[in-house]
């Protein structure tokens, strides 16, 4: 299948242009009565739009079946593709292509600097350079860029599936050459003249009958072809390169130094082929219900598309726990990077290892898993599809402390680049806190007084302490559901000598609160939006990742008949405080006020919700929520229950 990535130098990134991150298990197993939809996150490095289709075109060797089985729907937009339930049973494969495609005009630029394109609004000339290599087992020949005549190589080729109609007549003897102009001379039903192929800067064919498909070409690098063919023998070629009797498939052959134009129509960067299985079991699923017999994924398993950070030589660990109330977990299918591991830890907790080293840094890699569970039966259920993308940089600070200053470098990361713009320290009013006076290409550099820049000031009994950050949250905000940059750095001063401490990494986040109201009330965690299962208390402080979604029920204990609960507020502060300074409103005067909250159906003692876990801004480690309840009398009209929201 073709692979396409343009290298063009970005005006954007000043960096070679970079593909999606993409991946998926080899195998997703659907019992054939339950509909499922799976989700392909797809990430580009650039930042670029990502578009994921069905292959259509052959003769692009982009695909091989070029449809989608039936049974089947795939969406574009959010590339999910799902199984819509029927009489079919085992494997269907599925292809796909992943393109990206920039959200801003940018220019790409190549080694001999004499021709651009800026993309997407004006297609101009450029010119590739290459190597021209011939690869072929056992040995690689690489073939200067002059013209000159050998004897004919004889190629045999496979018989395949060809898109224009043949009949059995020989073809013409083609003489290859690299020339700036392009003829190709018609042929009919009978040996034709010698036809004289060279590669220019447009292409022009004449009509053909029965003759075999010509190979395209694409607008920004070259492909591997392969020449599609039904019982008609290939035509000798009389090339540069030495005499070679080989069979199909060719070798892959990369041309140097050839000149295209550009067509009316956008192109993608990059195309990049996703293939799969989906296996259609024979057995039907008692319940499609996430959660009977699909596992579904529990705390603290990361969201699904999430990044996360990795450094090189030190071990990234990504815990996954699922549950399903009538299958057991057996396994856990990982795709990832080369050396990525998994290791059973309980009964429904995994934990995904990776160990990245120099050759991976600055670099991503998607890692994919799908918790298997098994029925009394033995029969299989696979969960959703989840990914991750994991981003390699290096994880190195230096602090140094003196009596006057506080001085921190830090390499910049992808993820720092990425928010390079947006970086300040706690307080950036001052023009001695700008980062950009003392930073470099490579590393965020930040030298500022004692006190000064928003450091905030600590004392115990043994040593005071200055603590400020590197972060790109708004300052006008007070919570994020973004992976911003948060390097907490400090220093600490003993009585005696001086320390220099480094940041550390904050995540995951924790929400500790377990409970409101001893006897009245309960105010507890749940594993799913199902409400079936608590938290287990043993395991608050509650861990969660970013938009990850953490489902609250809060219930009156009291044993009075006829009432019911109302929640009049909900505040999230920063510490164990809830008349901290610092808040968050979640419900105001009954009213929903954060736009992830979601309500779920409950009896008149309860109150069921959910929402997207955040932080907030600044070096605050947890999260504490805290709601106001009051219980009314069931029924009765003008009572603050029976009002509802109030604006």
């Amino acid at each position: 299948m073709m692979t396409h990535v343009d290298m063009g130098i970005r005006s954007d990134t000043g960096e070679s242009n970079r593909p999606p991150a993409i991946i998926t298990p080899h195998l997703i197993r659907v019992p054939r009565n339950c509909p499922r939809t799976f989700n392909i996150p797809t990430f580009d490095p650039d930042g670029d739009n990502v578009r994921c289709r069905i292959p259509t075109t052959s003769a692009t060797y982009e695909c091989g079946i070029c449809s989608l089985v039936n049974g089947f729907s795939f969406d574009q937009n959010s590339c999910s593709l799902t199984y819509n339930p029927g009489q079919r049973t085992g494997y269907y494969p599925v292809e796909l292509v992943v393109e990206d495609f920039p959200n801003k005009d940018i220019t790409l630029s190549y080694s001999d600097g004499s021709y651009t394109i800026k993309w997407p609004q004006t297609m101009t000339r450029r010119k590739r350079q290459a190597i021209l290599t011939t690869t072929s087992a056992p040995t690689t020949t690489t073939f200067p860029l002059k013209t000159t005549t050998s004897a004919p190589t004889t190629t045999t080729f496979s018989p395949t599936t060809n898109t224009s109609p043949q009949t059995n007549t020989p073809s013409a003897p083609t003489t290859t050459t690299f020339s700036p102009t392009t003829t190709t001379s018609p042929q009919t039903n009978t040996p034709s003249a010698p036809t004289t192929t060279t590669f220019s800067p447009t292409t022009t064919t004449s009509p053909q009958t029965n003759t075999p498909a010509a190979p395209s070409t694409s607008p920004f690098a070259p492909t591997t072809t392969t020449f599609p063919q039904t019982n008609t023998p290939a035509a000798p070629t009389t090339s540069s390169f030495a005499p070679r009797t080989s069979t199909f498939p060719p070798p892959v052959t990369t041309f140097a130094q050839t000149t295209q134009a550009y067509s009316s129509s956008i192109d993608p960067l990059s195309k990049l082929p996703l293939q799969f299985t989906v296996l259609v079991d024979s057995h039907t699923a008692p319940s499609c219900l996430d959660g009977d017999y699909f596992p579904i994924f529990l705390a603290p398993t990361p969201a699904n598309g999430v990044n996360l950070p990795a450094y090189v030589n030190h071990t990234l660990e990504i815990e996954v726990r699922s549950k399903a109330q009538f299958t057991t977990i057996r396994d856990l299918i990982v795709t990832g990077p080369r050396g990525v591991s998994k290791e059973s830890v309980s009964a429904d907790t995994y934990t995904i290892k990776w160990t990245p080293t120099e050759d991976n840094l600055n670099d991503h890699f998607p890692i994919c898993f799908v918790s298997e569970g098994r029925d009394r039966s033995n029969r299989v259920y696979h969960s959703e599809l989840r990914c991750v993308t994991v981003d390699v940089g290096r994880h190195a600070a230096v602090v140094t402390c003196n009596e006057t200053t506080i001085t921190v470098e830090i390499a910049k990361t992808y993820i720092i680049r990425r928010n390079e713009e947006n970086l300040h320290l706690n307080d950036f009013t001052d023009s001695s806190c700008n980062l950009e006076t003392l930073s470099s290409d490579t590393h965020v550099v930040a030298s500022i007084s004692i006190g000064a820049c928003g450091t905030r000031v600590e004392e115990d009994e043994e040593n005071i302490y200055f603590r400020n950050e590197i972060t790109s949250a708004d300052p006008n905000e007070i919570i994020s559901r973004q992976h911003d940059v948060e390097i907490a750095f400090s220093c600490s001063y003993p009585k005696r000598t001086n320390l220099t401490l480094g940041f550390r990494h904050k995540n995951p986040y924790a929400f500790r609160e377990k409970g409101f109201g001893a006897f009245t009330f309960q105010f507890e965690f749940f594993e799913s939006q199902r409400f079936r299962t608590q938290v287990d208390a043993s395991s608050y402080p509650l861990e969660v990742y970013l938009k990850q979604m953490i489902f609250m029920q809060i219930e009156a204990t009291t044993s009075i008949p006829n009432t019911e609960l109302f929640v009049e507020s909900c505040r999230a502060t920063p510490y164990n405080n809830p008349n901290s300074r610092i808040s968050y409103t979640i419900i105001e005067n009954g009213c929903v006020k954060d736009r992830t909250v979601q309500i779920f159906p409950s009896s008149k003692s309860q109150f069921r919700f959910g929402m997207e876990a955040f932080e907030f801004i600044g070096a605050h480690e947890e999260v504490y929520i805290t709601c106001s309840v009051l219980v009314c009398e069931s029924g009765v009209p003008g009572t603050r229950c029976s009002q509802g929201c109030m604006n």
